[in-house]
């Protein structure tokens, strides 16, 4: 009799523990990318758009560009500009974070199939940002070696 209650017991958590999961993935569904047009470009690394009618900032993750007192700036603000503003773009998630510190939405962007991030990398406009993990890492740093060996933009012209 002991013996069947604890089977029956058994049974009653492990399909309590099946339904949450199952409720939860169907009802919580997070999406891994989504478009939006990018309304202004804030300089070579963070844009805004409007989502659920609030203005966000969005950081593009792994790339760092010069802050505005910086040698490259303005350059690299035009470029992303060029590149990014007023247009239909694809943001994507990163797996394991969501905001910065500044409560910025960090987002890769993707615009029209071209990954911005490493597009601005790969032409000088932007360092790889190493300091924290993403699963684009590894590709980031090579474009920056890339970019500094054939001194390209910021590494043609900034110490």
């Amino acid at each position: 009799m002991l013996k069947i209650f604890h089977l029956t017991l058994i049974l009653i958590i492990l399909t309590a523990c099946t339904s949450t999961k199952e409720i939860t993935k169907e009802t919580s569904p997070e999406p891994t990318s989504f478009q939006t047009t990018i309304n202004r470009v804030v300089d070579g690394d963070t844009v805004t758009i409007t989502l659920n009618g609030v203005n966000e900032y969005v950081r593009i993750i792994g790339i760092d560009a010069p802050e505005k007192d910086e040698c490259f700036a303005d350059e690299s603000s035009e470029a992303l500009k060029k590149l990014i503003e007023g247009k239909n773009v694809i943001l994507e998630t990163k797996p394991s974070e969501d905001r910065d510190d500044y409560k910025r939405l960090l987002r890769y962007i993707r615009s029209e199939g071209v990954d911005v991030g490493a597009q601005m990398i790969e032409e000088g406009y932007a360092k790889d940002y190493p300091w924290f993990p993403h699963p684009r890492n590894q590709t980031y740093k090579e474009l920056e070696r890339q970019a500094e060996e054939k001194a390209r933009g910021l590494w043609e012209r900034c110490d």
